[in-house]
């Protein structure tokens, strides 16, 4: 049984999007902050995955952990999980690939994520706008994302990422860029069967993590996977039913 998750957000969005969903058992963190630990010289460090489990490994703790992840976060959720092995773990709208690769065919194009960093530099409202409309998001995240040179205050990222890797002083556009970056590079293929149960939940009309890539994410980690209508941000309108099939979920994992 599950009393307590570890909740990775997901690109550009504030990870309390996920709260109604994992309710009051959940560490919300914010994987924009963790992008400038990550993401060096537009290079994505070869140990990203041990960067991520050193700094919430301590969450983790002896508690009846479980793990998850939407989006960017299902792979860091897929990386915790299978160096940590929590007792569950959850993968709302994920892809071990967000960019397709050879044997891969189902992510999107790198070519996208180039125009969207060169598009960030000069009219990050528009790409915020657009990414927003094309996940099923309000445009209300949109004030957290301002043009101002500090990031959104998340005590918890702070503490997790900047404080120890050198994220600090990076504005949260610094940071989507370079998010932008680690989408582009970062790969959990070959896929490995997780050391615990899993549960992917994945929207059929997903335009930014194509539908077939949660399949063959599921399929690969060996996991359970449930489909719903709508699209990348498919939970909203429907927190309290995903989140009884996620609370069902963690009660049911040994």
């Amino acid at each position: 049984m599950v009393d307590r998750w570890i909740v990775f957000g997901g690109w550009a969005t504030p990870p309390s999007t996920l709260a109604p969903l994992f309710r009051e058992s959940a560490e919300l963190i914010d994987i924009n902050g963790f992008m400038p630990s990550l993401v060096r010289n537009d290079m994505l460090r070869a140990d990203w995955e041990t960067v991520v489990i050193d700094s919430v490994k301590n969450l983790a703790g002896n508690r009846h952990f479980g793990c998850a992840g939407w989006s960017t976060g299902s792979l860091f959720a897929y990386a915790t999980a299978k160096r940590l092995q929590p007792r569950a773990a959850v993968f709302l709208s994920a892809t071990p690939s967000f960019c397709r690769r050879q044997g891969f065919p189902c992510g999107q194009k790198a070519a996208t994520l180039r125009a969207m960093r060169e598009r960030l530099a000069t009219d990050p409202q528009d790409v915020m706008k657009n990414f927003y409309a094309r996940s099923g998001m309000p445009a209300s995240p949109l004030s957290l994302f301002s043009t101002s040179p500090a990031s959104p205050p998340n005590p918890l990222s702070t503490r997790l990422a900047a404080g120890r890797h050198g994220g600090e002083g990076k504005t949260r556009w610094q940071q989507l860029i370079e998010g932008l970056h680690f989408l582009e590079q970062a790969t959990l293929l070959p896929l490995t069967p997780l050391p615990c149960p899993s549960l992917f939940l994945h929207g059929r009309s997903d335009l930014i993590v194509p539908f077939p890539a949660g399949v063959r994410f599921a399929e690969g980690a060996g996991g359970r996977f449930e489909e719903y209508e709508g699209g990348h941000a498919f939970f909203r309108g429907r927190e309290e039913e995903v989140a009884e099939v996620i609370g069902k979920f963690g009660v049911q994992s040994k």
